[in-house]
């Protein structure tokens, strides 16, 4: 299984608001299109656990507060995770190497 981290930059930080925010991040299978997590956090950070070897995914970030969402637009990315490791043949002695 793979892991992303994913860490947000904000042109404009939170406290310019006055209110407090919650950030989302939804990743979605983007062969599918199927919503694998719905994150939120009161900080701009996500982990992402668990996801299979060799996927692409496309999730999407936005904010909101108590007000709604907001009205900057919504970041979208894609990601891919490595594939499963190969069986290799080391030279000297033949043993398979993980």
């Amino acid at each position: 299984m793979s892991t992303l981290f994913i860490e947000c930059v904000l042109e404009r930080p939170a406290e310019a608001t006055g209110l407090p925010q919650v950030y989302h991040m939804e990743v979605y299978d983007a062969l599918h299109g199927k919503l694998v997590v719905n994150l939120t956090n009161d900080r701009p950070t996500f982990t992402i656990d668990q996801l299979p070897p060799g996927a692409k995914f496309s999730m999407r970030a936005y904010v909101s507060n108590s007000k709604g969402l907001s009205l900057a637009p919504h970041v979208t990315l894609t990601a891919n995770t490595l594939g499963p490791p190969e069986k290799q043949m080391s030279q000297g002695n033949r043993r398979a190497v993980h």
